[in-house]
């Protein structure tokens, strides 16, 4: 049996998935304050959490349990897809241990037609808030895990980097901060005539619509660790990362502990490493929910995480 620990309805996408592959599920909202006991006396079952929420769990207490894995938000589309994963979240992730390998002709294809499918399908013209060349940066979440566990020294520093940002970009340029849909102190940060504040927008089609036009016309993006990292890769769109992530050391972004005088001085982009890491993201580690009737995309991506799982684990999901 296969119990899923969430109160997010994307878990109970997963269990449908999971039954039409032959699979006995279980949704569970129980409390995780017994969840241990469970696993180590269910040794056959396979246990999933909602990876966020209870990120300190599994990564103060539990990261062991061969027969524990996990579930979180997909990348693209962010939050209408699902990531599987064994080892947790985030830097935590396998996805983040995992070295990415240049793919081949026919998987570059197989990418592109999964990025028409679940991405690009959804643009259409939107007017940029900002006239001439502009830096974008999204403020994240501040209780999202990926900033708690994984870049911790920027959860209080947003203006100081907004500060730097202002003093170290072409003059020429603007900064678009843009706020968190779940954001409300946006514009409580550093005011400046070289910054442009968009408040936070509520409806999921018009935020998206937004996304992508100020993702193709940025000259570059600034991001601590957010998924907007990997929408800019999907842009082709040279980004300036500050956190740690499920892209740290794969070459995709200018990683940097601070901004400087020399982090506008080589703004690059590379297009292959790019697509190396969308593949293993997108194709083997994430089912969209428009996947219910592409029953192979989800065999592949479940035959993945078995395949995983009993690699990094062990653990051999019967």
């Amino acid at each position: 049996m296969i119990v899923i620990y969430s109160r997010n309805k994307a878990a109970a996408n997963v269990a449908v998935f999971l039954n039409a592959l032959g699979y006995q599920t279980k949704l569970t909202q129980e409390s995780l304050l017994t969840f241990p006991r469970r696993i180590e006396q269910q040794p056959d079952n396979l246990f999933l959490i909602w990876a966020g929420p209870y990120r300190k769990i599994y990564h103060n207490a539990h990261p062991t349990f061969p027969n524990l894995a996990y579930l979180e938000c997909g990348f693209l589309p962010h939050y209408s897809s699902t990531q599987l994963d064994s080892l947790g979240h985030g830097a935590s992730s396998s996805a983040a241990q995992t070295t990415s390998t240049p793919i081949t002709n026919e998987q570059k294809q197989q990418l592109d037609e999964y990025l028409d499918q679940h991405y690009w399908n959804k643009e259409t013209p939107t007017q940029l808030p900002v006239s001439g060349p502009f830096i974008l940066f999204p403020i994240q979440h501040l209780a999202d895990s990926v900033i708690k566990y994984d870049a911790p020294a920027y959860a209080q520093n947003f203006e100081r980097i907004l500060r730097d940002l202002v003093q170290y970009m072409p003059s020429d340029y603007t900064l678009v901060v843009k706020q968190h849909p779940k954001s409300h102190h946006g514009h409580r940060l550093y005011q400046h005539n070289r910054i442009h504040y968009i408040d936070r927008i509520e409806n999921d089609m018009d935020n998206w619509q937004l996304n992508h036009q100020l993702l193709k016309s940025s000259r570059a993006l600034v991001s601590i660790n957010s998924s907007y990292i990997f929408e800019a890769l999907a842009h082709s769109t040279p980004i300036i990362s500050l956190g740690r992530g499920v892209f740290s050391g794969k070459n995709v972004t200018i990683e940097q502990d601070k901004i400087t005088d020399k982090t506008f001085s080589n703004l690059r982009f590379s297009k292959q490493n790019a697509s190396a890491l969308l593949y293993d993201l997108c194709i083997n580690r994430q089912l969209a929910n428009i996947d219910f009737t592409n029953m192979d995309r989800v065999r592949h991506v479940w035959d993945f995480f078995c395949n995983d799982i009993k690699m990094k684990k062990g653990f051999i999901v019967k």
